[in-house]
């Protein structure tokens, strides 16, 4: 049985909350959704996209996905796992 890489599982996690939002449509703050309704635990990754404005906070604990955001979010971890390998 081989080793699964941390940045794999983290990114694997990271995309569940991302896929989440985008199969329920919360892209928009009309259409935002608590992580309740999602069953997305509030953890520390949830907080992480929270605080790179990938997951953006309305009213009443709802979020909505900036996807511009996270395209860029995405190309800086990409960017960050080159230089480090």
């Amino acid at each position: 049985m081989t080793a699964v890489p941390a940045g794999a599982i983290i990114s694997g996690k990271i995309n569940r909350i991302i896929r989440q939002f985008e199969l329920a449509g919360a892209t928009s703050a009309k259409n935002a959704k608590t992580a309740e309704e999602l069953n997305i635990r509030k953890g520390f990754l949830f907080q992480r996209l929270v605080s790179q404005h990938v997951l953006i906070g309305v009213s009443q604990n709802r979020y909505f996905l900036n996807q511009a955001n996270f395209i860029n979010y995405r190309a800086n971890r990409r960017k960050r796992i080159l230089i480090f390998l």
